[in-house]
C-alpha cells in the first residue's frame, strides 16, 4: 500500500510541473508524444483519474467480502473457496471459525459441557456461517452419536478432520484440540504473511517501473 501511495503522491507532485511541461513542448513542435512519453503520461492520465474513485471502489469491495464471508453458506461457499484469488478472503475466514470453535470447544469441555451442550453454546452467538456448520455438527451427533463423525464437515480441511478423528478418542482431547487450534492460526499466519511479501514485492515492482518510465521519459 505505501508503494502504491508513493506513486501517488509523485504524479501529484511532478504531472503539471514536468510530464505535461514535456507534453506541451512535443505538441507546440508539432509532435506527438511517443515512446516513453506517451506511456508516462498514459499512467499519469490512469492514476489522476483513479486515485478518486480507487478508494470507494476499495471499501465496496472490503464490505461485500465482509458481507459474503459472514453469510455465505452451503455448497455455493465451498465452491466460491475454491476459486482462485477471489476465494483467498473465504479460505482464511473459514480457517479463522475453524480455530475459534476448536478453542471455544475445548474450554467448554473443560468446564464440563457435553458435546450437544457445547455445541448449542456456540451455536448461540455464532455468525451465519459457523452457525449453519455447528447445525450439521448437531444433526450429526444427534444420528451418530460420536463428535469425531460430527466434525466432518466443510469449516475443516481434510487434514484437520483427519487429526481430529485420531485425537476425539484419547483421553487428553482438549489438549489436543487445542494443539490443533493453534496449528490452525499458524497456517492462517504464515498464509497471510506470504500474501503481505508478495503484495510488498509487486508494490515494490510497480515503484520501480514507474521510476524507470519517468527517467526514460525526461
Amino acid at each position: 500500500m505505501i508503494y502504491l501511495l508513493a506513486i501517488v503522491f509523485i504524479v501529484n507532485a511532478t504531472d503539471s510541473k514536468i510530464v505535461r511541461l514535456l507534453e506541451n513542448m512535443a505538441i507546440s513542435n508539432n509532435k506527438t508524444p511517443t515512446g516513453m512519453l506517451k506511456l508516462l503520461i498514459s499512467v499519469h492520465d490512469f492514476v489522476l483519474t483513479a486515485q478518486w474513485f480507487a478508494p470507494f471502489v476499495i471499501i465496496a469491495i472490503a464490505v461485500v467480502y465482509r458481507h459474503l464471508c459472514i453469510n455465505l453458506v452451503g455448497t455455493l461457499r465451498t465452491t466460491v473457496e475454491k476459486i482462485w484469488l477471489f476465494g483467498l478472503p473465504f479460505t482464511l475466514n473459514r480457517d479463522n471459525n475453524a480455530s475459534m470453535f476448536l478453542n471455544t470447544l475445548s474450554i467448554l469441555f473443560q468446564t464440563g459441557f457435553t458435546t450437544q451442550k457445547a455445541l448449542e453454546v456456540i451455536k448461540y452467538d455464532a455468525t451465519p456461517y459457523l452457525k449453519y456448520q455447528v447445525t450439521g455438527m448437531e444433526w450429526r451427533f444427534s444420528v451418530k452419536g460420536k463428535l469425531t463423525e460430527s466434525l466432518h464437515c466443510p469449516l475443516f480441511k481434510d487434514n484437520v478432520s483427519y487429526l481430529l478423528s485420531i485425537y476425539m478418542d484419547t483421553k487428553n482431547a482438549t489438549e489436543h484440540i487445542d494443539e490443533v487450534a493453534e496449528r490452525i492460526d499458524e497456517a492462517v499466519t504464515k498464509r497471510i504473511t506470504s500474501i503481505a511479501k508478495t503484495i510488498n514485492m509487486v508494490g515494490m515492482i510497480m515503484t520501480a517501473a514507474y521510476i524507470l518510465i519517468f527517467t526514460l521519459a525526461n
